[in-house]
């Protein structure tokens, strides 16, 4: 990849993630309610997102793809607040 694509891959990316970003958040915030929080998740879903980019389908909604990946942080996140809490 040379670094024109990486440009508009990047590019690309941004402009998916930061269209998608308040609904990420929205339904994170329904399971962790506190912000802080929420925010923490965000950014690992980020760059969760921006590792796979490669692998996105863009004949497919960003928004579905990220709310994935959304899911999967949000659930070690409660994990590792479980975990924490039992010890």
């Amino acid at each position: 990849m040379d670094s024109e694509d990486n440009y508009d891959a990047h590019e690309q990316f941004t402009r998916h993630h930061l269209e998608s970003e308040p609904v990420l958040l929205r339904s994170i915030l329904v399971i962790v309610p506190h912000q802080d929080d929420a925010r923490e998740i965000m950014q690992e879903t980020a760059v969760a997102l921006w590792r796979q980019f490669d692998s996105y389908d863009p004949t497919r909604p960003f928004i579905n793809w990220a709310m994935g990946f959304s899911r999967i942080h949000t659930r070690r996140f409660l994990a590792r607040q479980q975990k924490r809490a039992s010890l």
